[in-house]
């Protein structure tokens, strides 16, 4: 079986291409295509191709030449590994960066903030030194945000040895990404937390199969169909008070177990936005549509369900191991947690609005677990250090990317195949929110430091602020776009 499922993971990594970036290497306008929500790749496909399969550069770089990361402490093991421990990811890293020194000599050096502040203060410090102390940045969407709007990364469209456009870059993330056509983070093969940080549901098979009926979601996903309202209809009935003491707690049955940060991932399955980009690739506030008002009450709805149980990941993840909930809501890292329970389990995507709606979303916690990568301005030989980093990334996707999707994720974590093409739907719908990110909207309650991001994040706990969106729109609509502003601002006043 497991032979079965490495293979249909090759297949499907194989053919999984990514469009969004025009040949020039600067962003399209918005608008991107996508396929319908049933198709398992969710981006267009051509015959497979691989990085060996393609000449690589000729270069070979001086002695001691080095790619010298500023990290942070999430997924750190992307970067350096020491030895070989017969552990995928770390074995997979070790031995591409080997290959790339043996192959065109360079090395790479990892330093690992201690903590987010740390990271951007080292950052500044070492940038605006004029040092080349760092010639690569590892760090959280909101400090990547940050540093470019201080000027401190390159535009990485306009750097001839990056190639955005090949497949082991992510095209989403380029997309959602980029203003006015700068590029100044991005992420791809290069890392795992784009991957280990994207949002999706669990789902406890041997609870589902205790029920005597209820509509495959496998099924339903490839049909269109998979639902919030369909998702509710499997899991309205299960809940139960197991002890009798007249309450629903964390001894019980239910149907949805999920973080507050549900709210927020689930707004964006709905497939609204935000912000969206106009003409220029400029992000423009396009929150408050007719179908936004009637998917927050959607939401208020599902929420105030007796099924559905909102906690804490340390609450709701021993519930869901301990065969007591059918569904769970949380991000995909979560799975090295699922590996010792008793019981089997899948994945699935997010739920969508409606049926047959344009495509499954699924937002990456690029605040909090997830990081972007982006090269810093003050570097000395942006050639050098650009070609490094396309290197690096384009190695990555037959080495770091297939050890954690082939290892990690599946051989010791999903358990079916048809998990497998569940997986590769989420990977091919990731969302990067530049609102998160830039803390765009309502600091005032139900709104909070992190904008219209706290707003939905706080629907899940407490529904009833689903019925003070208009009044919090009004209130906050007029400084959001005056965030926006400022930001877009603070790019282009650097454009040369």
């Amino acid at each position: 079986m497991r032979k079965t499922v490495a293979l249909i993971l090759a297949c499907l990594l194989a053919i999984t291409v990514f469009s969004v970036v025009s040949c020039d290497n600067t962003p399209k306008e918005s608008g991107k295509k996508t396929n319908s929500p049933g198709d398992t790749a969710q981006t267009g496909t051509v015959a497979p191709t691989t990085p060996e399969e393609e000449k690589w550069p000729e270069v070979k770089f001086e002695d001691g030449t080095t790619l010298s990361i500023l990290g942070r402490a999430y997924a750190n093991t992307d970067w350096y590994a020491e030895e070989l421990l017969e552990e995928a990811v770390n074995d997979a890293v070790y031995e591409r960066n080997e290959w790339l020194k043996n192959n065109h000599n360079f090395e790479i050096v990892f330093t690992q903030a201690t903590n987010d502040d740390e990271w951007l203060a080292t950052a500044r410090d070492t940038s605006k030194a004029g040092t080349d102390a760092y010639n690569f940045f590892v760090g959280s969407g909101k400090n990547m945000s940050i540093a470019a709007q201080e000027n401190l990364l390159l535009d990485m469209a306009k750097l001839e040895n990056i190639n955005l456009d090949a497949e082991w870059w992510d095209d989403n993330a380029t997309h959602d990404l980029s203003i006015a056509n700068r590029v100044f983070m991005t992420s791809g093969a290069i890392q795992t937390s784009d991957i280990r940080s994207v949002y999706c549901i669990f789902m406890n098979k041997t609870v589902l199969e205790e029920k005597e009926d209820y509509a495959d979601p496998y099924q339903l996903v490839r049909d269109g169909k998979w639902t919030m309202d369909n998702m509710l209809s499997i899991m309205k009935d299960y809940a139960n008070d197991e002890n009798g003491d007249g309450k629903m707690d964390t001894n019980d049955k239910w149907g949805y177990t999920c973080e507050n940060y549900d709210g927020y991932a689930m707004f964006f399955c709905s497939g609204e936005r935000i912000v969206n980009k106009d003409e220029n690739d400029l992000p423009i506030l396009t929150l408050n549509t007719p179908r936004t008002i009637e998917f927050i009450q959607k939401m208020k709805e599902f929420y105030t369900n007796e099924s559905v149980m909102v906690g804490y990941s340390a609450t709701i993840i021993p519930i869901s191991k301990d065969n007591r909930a059918l569904f769970c809501g949380t991000i995909l890292n979560a799975i090295g947690s699922y590996r010792e329970m008793t019981g089997d389990y899948g994945i699935l995507p997010m739920p969508m609005y409606e049926e047959n709606q344009e495509r499954f979303s699924h937002t990456v916690s690029v605040c909090t677990t997830g990081s972007l990568v982006g090269i810093p301005a003050s570097v000395e030989d942006t050639d050098k250090t650009s070609m490094m980093v396309e290197l690096l990334a384009r190695k990555s996707l037959t080495t770091l990317r297939t050890a954690y999707l082939d290892a990690t994720v599946i051989s010791r974590g999903l358990r079916d195949e048809d998990s497998l093409e569940m997986l590769n739907i989420i990977i091919g719908s990731r969302v990067y929110d530049v609102a998160y990110m830039n803390m765009w909207g309502p600091k005032q309650a139900p709104g909070g430091v992190y904008g219209w991001m706290m707003y939905f994040y706080n629907i899940s706990g407490t529904p009833a602020n689903a019925d003070k969106f208009a009044s919090t729109y009004d209130s906050a609509a007029e400084s959001t776009q005056k965030d926006i502003d400022a930001t877009v601002e603070a790019y282009q006043s650097h454009f040369e």
